[in-house]
């Protein structure tokens, strides 16, 4: 029977031709085949999370659904899918499965494990993606090799896969591993030290870096408490500078020319206070100044702020501490002023007043005792006055010791019991420094609580408080009491006495303190220019602090 092309049918020409003909649809048939495998591919890893970040599910059953019959294999029929290549299959879990069940004149039916009629595993480790990458340059009439089939891992996709396998896979590698190596070659102990070093170092690197002045505060701390490992107060050197610019300005107020100024500035209290300072400078004249002082007393035996006010004990007291370190004894009737004046409990008003328990002052008590002390050490008082001075000095002691403020062993009030008495660094200062020099059991809890509640900066060197306190007066009846006590002197001379007393953490704040006067010096120099008994009370209290026997 022929045909349109003029072959007879079953000719050798006509089976020749259909013989090409089949050869060149099988070609063409195994390369879409690829083709389209290679396109699953790539559209997997395109689509492997969604827009959210969540892992995206891909089924390819689409990409194969309309494939043409023949396209998985080669070949008539009956023939098996030929391997993909000789090679060993890779090691991994990349496996592909392809089973044949119904086979007439075409494939009929293909399955394969996974989602859809033919589905592939994505390939993600270095076996899979070569395997991949070969399977574009194989020849058309292989098939994919039959390897182990996975099981039912999770897909990789799935979130708790990936994190441990990116992020806990190499910290276990890289970090945790090695850190349990070296903490079985150093041990337990060794390593802890090691990792607050670590710890401690990287703290302070972020601190300098955010903010290089606290780092240098901090490494300044640590200078402090070396500092602190002694029981004495350190000594900065660099003080050396304020106690200088303060003694030459002293140098020129205490020139006698300043005595008779109008104001009353440079009375005898601020002389009084002027000479305790310079002492040991060969600056005063002592006889001169010891008649000066006597000629200030009048007939009562007494010192006043100003001429036309009251008595004031304060400034009597000063000036009996003057004598001490002059040298001199004072007259019998200015000692015996200061005992007559002393009330039953044993305090002392700031002026010769009622017994009112609201004219008690802690200024006056302090300074009361604390300058007959100093005149009965240097063996200044009469011999037939002694004995009374030691009973006026331990009466006043422990009424000082009684009227701290309440459950603050280290802190008085200016008046315990009056209307506007105000608790003060200033006064406690003083009062703890009579403590100290008076005869008696150390004031070991007032010590202690000064300590734990030191400043966290030093004051400026005008900080001062003042209650004024309206006292009643033999002589002029209400009288307002305008005594200011500052903070800076009182401060740094308490802070020295209570040292030994303070903890290791305690005494380094204290050591902190003194550190920070160098920085103050500008500010007392320039503050102090025209207040010679407040620069007088700082230059005691900077020399004291160096250990000097001023005070």
């Amino acid at each position: 029977m022929h045909r349109g092309n003029g072959l007879r049918e079953g000719s050798s020409e006509s089976k020749r031709r259909k013989k090409n003909k089949t050869k060149n649809k099988e070609k063409e048939t195994s390369a879409t085949t690829l083709a389209l495998l290679q396109e699953s591919g790539n559209r997997k890893n395109k689509l492997r999370q969604n827009p959210k970040g969540c892992p995206a599910r891909m089924d390819n059953s689409e990409s194969f659904r309309n494939l043409p019959f023949g396209a998985i294999g080669l070949g008539a029929p009956s023939r098996r899918i030929a391997n993909l290549t000789n090679a060993t299959p890779p090691s991994g879990k990349l496996a592909i499965r392809v089973d044949l069940f119904k086979q007439k004149d075409r494939i009929s039916e293909t399955r394969a494990t996974g989602v859809g009629p033919f589905s592939m595993p994505k390939p993600n480790t270095p076996e899979e993606l070569n395997l991949r990458g070969r399977l574009a340059g194989l020849p058309s009439n292989v098939a994919v090799p039959e390897t182990e089939a996975v099981g039912n891992e999770p897909e990789e996709g799935d979130p708790v896969t990936r994190l441990k396998r990116r992020v806990l896979k190499p910290i276990q590698e890289r970090i945790y591993g090695p850190l349990n190596r070296l903490v079985d070659r150093l041990g337990y102990t060794a390593s802890v030290a090691l990792f607050l070093v670590v710890a401690g170092g990287g703290w302070l690197g972020v601190k300098f870096w955010n903010d290089p002045e606290d780092a240098r505060r901090l490494l300044t701390v640590a200078r402090y408490y070396i500092d602190a490992r002694e029981l004495k107060a350190p000594r900065d050197a660099n003080t050396v500078e304020a106690v200088r610019d303060l003694t030459n300005q002293l140098k020129d107020d205490v020139s006698p020319a300043n005595r008779d100024r109008p104001n009353g500035s440079f009375g005898a209290w601020t002389q009084a206070q002027m000479v305790v300072g310079l002492q040991g400078q060969g600056i005063t004249d002592v006889r001169e100044m010891s008649e000066w002082f006597e000629s200030q007393a009048g007939r009562c035996g007494c010192w006043h702020e100003f001429t036309i006010d009251p008595p004031h004990a304060a400034a009597g007291g000063w000036v009996l501490l003057a004598f001490s370190r002059l040298g001199v004894p004072p007259a019998a009737q200015d000692v015996e002023f200061v005992l007559k004046n002393q009330h039953k409990p044993g305090w002392w008003g700031m002026f010769p007043g009622t017994d009112d328990p609201g004219n008690a002052s802690t200024y006056a008590t302090a300074l009361s005792i604390w300058s007959l002390q100093e005149l009965l050490r240097a063996n200044l008082i009469p011999a037939g006055q002694k004995e009374a001075v030691a009973r006026a000095i331990a009466k006043g002691r422990t009424w000082l010791l009684d009227n701290a403020v309440s459950t603050k062993p280290g802190r008085w009030k200016d008046y315990p019991n009056g209307v506007y008495g105000l608790e003060s660094v200033g006064i406690s200062g003083l009062t703890l420094h009579v403590l100290h020099k008076t005869p008696g059991p150390e004031p070991n809890a007032s010590d202690s609580y000064w300590m734990a509640n030191l400043p966290k900066e030093l004051p400026m060197p005008k900080d001062q408080v003042s209650s004024s306190q309206i006292v009643v007066t033999n002589q002029s009846g209400p009288f307002v009491d305008p005594t200011h006590h500052f903070l800076l002197p009182w401060l740094l001379i308490g802070t020295a006495d209570a040292y030994p007393k303070g903890k290791l953490s305690q005494r380094a704040q204290a050591a902190k303190l003194f550190h920070q006067i160098p920085e103050r010096r500008e500010a007392i120099a320039r503050d102090l220019k025209d207040m010679p008994w407040l620069a007088a009370e700082t230059v005691i209290a900077l020399r004291y602090l160096r250990g000097e026997d001023v005070i």
